[in-house]
C-alpha cells in the first residue's frame, strides 16, 4: 500500500468523523438515552430527526461514491464499517434487533461511538506519523485523472504471484488496452461510423 494514498484515505475518514458524523451519532444516542430515562415522554420525532441526519452523512458523504482504488485501502484498514454505506448498515443492525429495549440500543450506540472515537484516534496517530515522515497525501491536479487496473488478491497464488490462468487473462487484457491506446486513428474512424 502506498503511504501517500493511505494518508489521503485517513484524511478522508478523519474529515468525515470530525465533519459531523460523530456529533450526529452522539445526538442520536442522547435522544435514545432521554427516551430510556423518561419512557413516558415521546422522543420519536427527535430520534427520527437525529437518525435522518446521521444517515445523510453515510449516504451523501464522500464515501457514498468512493473510488475503487481508495475503497480497497479503506477495506484494508478495516474502515468500511466506520464510514459510508458500511457504517449505515452497522447502524441499521443496531437499531433493527427485534425486541430490543431502549436501554439495549443506548448500550450498542455507546459502543459504536467508542469504536468510532478509537478509530479516529488511530487515524490521527497515523496522520501524525506519516506527516512527521514528510509523506504528503496523494492528490491529482485539477483537470487530471488517473486510470488503473485493480487486480483481485484472489488472482494471485500464495507462492510466486499470479496464477498461470489469471496471468494469461491479464496479459490478454493488457494487450487489448495497449493496442487500443496505440491506434487512435482506428478509434476515431470506428466512432465516426
Amino acid at each position: 500500500m502506498d503511504a501517500s494514498r493511505l494518508l489521503a484515505v485517513v484524511n478522508d475518514v478523519d474529515e468525515e468523523l470530525r465533519g459531523g458524523s460523530l456529533d450526529a451519532l452522539a445526538t442520536l444516542n442522547q435522544h435514545y438515552t432521554a427516551a430510556r430515562d423518561a419512557p413516558t415522554t415521546d422522543n420519536t420525532a427527535a430520534i427520527q430527526e437525529a437518525y435522518s441526519a446521521l444517515v445523510s452523512y453515510a449516504t451523501e458523504g464522500i464515501f457514498s461514491e468512493y473510488p475503487p482504488s481508495k475503497l480497497a485501502i479503506l477495506e484494508s484498514i478495516q474502515a468500511t464499517q466506520v464510514v459510508g454505506p458500511g457504517f449505515q448498515a452497522r447502524l441499521g443492525e443496531i437499531l433493527s434487533v427485534p425486541g430490543q429495549t431502549t436501554a439495549g440500543i443506548v448500550t450498542k450506540l455507546t459502543e459504536l461511538q467508542s469504536d468510532l472515537k478509537t478509530f479516529q484516534k488511530a487515524c490521527n496517530q497515523t496522520k501524525s506519523g506519516l506527516q512527521a515522515l514528510r509523506v504528503e497525501a496523494h492528490s491529482l491536479p485539477q483537470g487530471e485523472f488517473e486510470a488503473g487496473i485493480l487486480i483481485p488478491r484472489s488472482s494471485w497464488t500464495p507462492n510466486w504471484g499470479p496464477s498461470q490462468t489469471n496471468l494469461s487473462n491479464g496479459t490478454r487484457s493488457y494487450e487489448h488496452i495497449r493496442k487500443w491506446q496505440a491506434s487512435p486513428n482506428e478509434k476515431s474512424s470506428s466512432q465516426a461510423s
